[in-house]
Order: structure tokens, then sequence, then C-alpha cells
């Protein structure tokens, strides 16, 4: 008896941990209409567009968002990198980091720990400006 309580107990833990998404503290603070992507930009339906969040531009105009969504595995954490109304994507992931590229070969790592990168965009954003 004893050891099916702790099976379900494990389980009970092992599954609270995979709902949450990872923590960015950027979520903390309220949404504000500036938040919001370019219009253009149509994000999955999965993400929950309440949670979208601006984190900053990087030196040639790129735009970097944050969301959670609903994942299959649990709730994840989503960046949304846009550089025109033609160029833009956004990926998830369930653990950070959070790896997007466009179709102009920059790539932007969503990770508050991350560094490096030829520049850090906000706390959370390091980016790979592509080459010319």
């Amino acid at each position: 008896m004893f050891g099916a309580v702790a099976a379900l107990l494990v389980v009970a833990v092992l599954a609270g941990c995979s709902s949450s998404p990872p923590g960015l503290a950027i979520f903390d603070r309220e949404q504000q209409a500036s938040d919001l992507p370019p219009s253009f930009v149509d994000l999955p339906d999965t993400i929950y567009e309440a949670t979208v969040r601006y984190i900053g531009e990087d030196s040639i105009g790129t735009k970097y968002f944050a969301s959670e969504s609903n994942d299959p595995q649990g709730r994840a954490a989503c960046m949304t990198v846009v550089a025109s109304d033609d160029d833009w994507s956004t990926g998830c992931a369930t653990s950070l980091p959070v790896e997007v590229t466009i179709s102009s070969g920059l790539v932007a790592t969503l990770d508050p720990d991350t560094v490096g990168g030829d520049e850090q965009v906000g706390r959370y954003v390091s980016v790979e400006l592509p080459t010319l």
C-alpha cells in the first residue's frame, strides 16, 4: 500500500512539473498593448495570446516577443522573431532554451542564462545576426 501511494505521489509531482512553463520573469508583469506583435504575424492557435510580451529590438530592427503555449507535453515557452512581414517565425519548447531561425539567417535563443552571440536583447535573448 505504501509503495502504491509513493508511486502516485511521484507521478503527481512529475505531472505537475511537465505542465508548468519554463519560468521567465517577463511574464510577471501585465500585458500592455505594445506587447503584441504586428498584425501580419499569425501566432499559432496553441499560444495564449494574453501571455505575449515584447522583449525588445536588436540593432538591425528585428523584434522579439515571448509567450506561453499549450503543448501536448505541458505548457511551453515560445519566442516570435519578426524581421519583416515576410520574414518572421515562432518556436516553442517545454524547457529552455527556445531557438528560432528566420529565413534571413538570423538565429535567436530565448534563455535568461544565454550568453554569447552577436547581441543580447533584453535579459532573455541572444542573437546571432545573419552574415551579409
